[in-house]
């Protein structure tokens, strides 16, 4: 029976409920079961129920501060997002993921860039995806430009280059014509992920925004 309590002639009857958490090692279990049915889901083409089961393990992986299993998680959710074509979620979510591995300086996470860096480069651009020939050709053209015209009066850091670069593809404002690739236009976005062409230019996110900066963009 519940102890009871009585106060001015008042019987105060206090229930006690021990609520009984989960041991970690059980929630990390839970964690990981869920991780790998997300998988299971991507891989069978359901990114909707995929995303579902990773954002359950993303989750617990915060909640048991598992950073590397956080890490794993939104990588994931990134890539569940490009197959959904929702391109900025994409980038967000990988962006994260990416700095947990620099955090954590996880190879697995971090991928080639890590080699890059630990044996002296200042930065590295990675793209978050497949990425077309074509397009990317205009993009380092213009990055490498915006680099080669900056001044004393007017400096530019090499993660602002990027981003002008960036900007000028999505404005269509490039100057190169070389649009030989037949998927250099595109109003719309194929089943796979991929855009289809339609009119000129590379402004769709899929051409210029997965290429991001890893290291010391100044």
């Amino acid at each position: 029976m519940a102890p009871s309590l009585e106060l001015a002639g008042i019987t105060l009857h206090i229930s006690y409920r021990l609520a009984q958490a989960q041991p970690t090692k059980e929630r990390q279990t839970e964690a990981d079961q869920l991780f790998q049915q997300g998988i299971e889901q991507l891989n069978n083409s359901q990114p909707e129920a995929a995303l579902q089961l990773f954002q359950q393990a993303l989750a617990i992986y915060q909640e048991l501060k598992n950073r590397q299993g956080e890490g794993q998680v939104l990588k994931n959710i990134g890539n569940t997002y490009f197959s959904l074509k929702e391109y900025a979620k994409t980038i967000e979510y990988q962006e994260q993921a990416l700095a947990i591995a620099q955090e954590l300086q996880d190879r697995d996470l971090d991928g080639i860039s890590y080699y890059f860096l630990s044996n002296g480069a200042k930065a590295v651009m990675a793209s978050l995806w497949l990425v077309n020939d074509a397009s990317t050709s205009q993009l380092m053209q213009q990055f490498y430009s915006n680099l080669a015209n900056k001044t004393a009066t007017a400096p530019m850091t090499t993660a602002q280059a990027l981003r002008q670069a960036q900007l000028s593809m999505l404005k269509n404002n490039t100057s190169s014509t070389d649009n030989t690739d037949d998927r250099a236009s595109i109003t719309s976005v194929s089943t796979s992920g991929t855009p289809n062409s339609s009119t000129a230019g590379f402004s769709h996110p899929y051409y210029w925004a997965p290429f991001i900066l890893i290291g010391n963009g100044s």
